[in-house]
């Protein structure tokens, strides 16, 4: 519309698809949380910047 490139991007809802979906797009992927419940994301720790690979992937990436 104005000339933007906007970055692809996928909800997944486990995983596999978090997997699936990152192979897909191509490394590095950010993952946010999607909550209507948690309005400032970065403050819950559901956000996580250049993620490089699957193994990146599998760790515990979203705190509580």
């Amino acid at each position: 519309l104005i000339g933007l490139t906007l970055p692809k991007w996928r909800i997944a809802r486990n995983l596999d698809e978090t997997v699936s979906f990152a192979e897909e797009i191509g490394y590095p992927v950010v993952l946010k949380i999607v909550s209507q419940k948690i309005v400032h994301k970065t403050d819950f720790g559901g956000v996580k910047l250049n993620l490089k690979n699957e193994n990146e992937l599998n760790t515990p990436s979203i705190e509580k």
